[in-house]
């Protein structure tokens, strides 16, 4: 097995506050863009795309690693994808981070180490 130096962390966020985010691409391209702010890193590439009839899925590339997140607005979660090359406290910073902007009642993470 190869070890590749990659942490992802898979999150859980449920009973948002912020939930007007939830199904706001603008909305979420703003958080989006304070949470690279927040943790000092420089934007590479943001997308959003919106569905129908709500929810959005957004994906902030950054140089340390990148942040995906996707969200049920009808049940007031989102799901978060945190993966960085070398880093596994950066993962959850910015995880830690992501969840202070959307304010859930409560949250789970766990960080898979990937290797091939």
């Amino acid at each position: 097995m190869i070890q590749l130096p990659e942490n992802h962390l898979i999150g859980e966020l449920y009973n948002i506050s912020r939930k007007e985010v939830l199904d706001s691409p603008v909305l979420m391209e703003k958080l989006l863009r304070d949470l690279a702010e927040m943790i000092g890193e420089e934007i590479l590439a943001i997308h959003v795309h919106e569905f129908e009839p709500y929810g959005v899925s957004a994906f902030l590339l950054l140089k340390e690693g990148y942040v995906a997140l996707h969200t049920w607005p009808e049940h007031i979660y989102a799901a978060a994808n945190v993966v960085n090359y070398s880093d596994e406290k950066w993962c959850w910073d910015t995880f830690n981070k992501l969840a202070s902007l959307l304010s859930p009642s409560s949250q789970t993470a766990i960080i898979v180490k990937t290797g091939i």
